[in-house]
């Protein structure tokens, strides 16, 4: 059972449901579940309203929510609105792309066969250079 009866994605998704507004703050979503939970801290809330909000660009750190409870849009400036269901189940799906311009997917669709194999034949050699880099090659 969770430490405060339900998830907290759970109190943030009704809390921002509840509010009088389309638009609002994590700060709007903060005092709402303090209404009923104020045992919860206000960071953690804050922390799961950006982590349901795929497009804000700290929601990177924390993977999981954002794959699995993608409940938010942000507009910037730290204001979000709910997502509209087609396009939740949409951004679920979508995989980010690597940015072409750097040149990264072409560099791995051309040379990714030659390193996997050359890491393999090498392999013994990366271990033990990486016990040297850690002072535990004599462990």
């Amino acid at each position: 059972m969770p430490k405060y009866g339900d998830p907290i994605w759970k109190y943030v998704l009704n809390a921002s449901k509840q509010l009088k507004k389309t638009i609002f703050t994590a700060k709007d979503i903060i005092v709402k579940i303090h209404e009923m939970k104020p045992e919860i801290p206000a960071t953690t809330i804050r922390t799961f309203v950006i982590a349901m909000a795929p497009n804000h660009p700290s929601s990177c750190h924390y993977p999981s929510t954002r794959k699995t409870h993608p409940y938010f849009e942000y507009l910037g400036n730290g204001t979000f609105k709910l997502m509209p269901v087609s396009k939740k189940v949409r951004d679920v799906n979508h995989k980010p792309k690597l940015n072409i311009n750097s040149g990264k997917q072409e560099f791995l669709e051309k040379y990714e066969k030659i390193i996997v194999q050359w890491t393999i034949k090498n392999q013994e050699e990366l271990i033990l250079g990486r016990k040297r880099i850690h002072g535990a090659e004599n462990r």
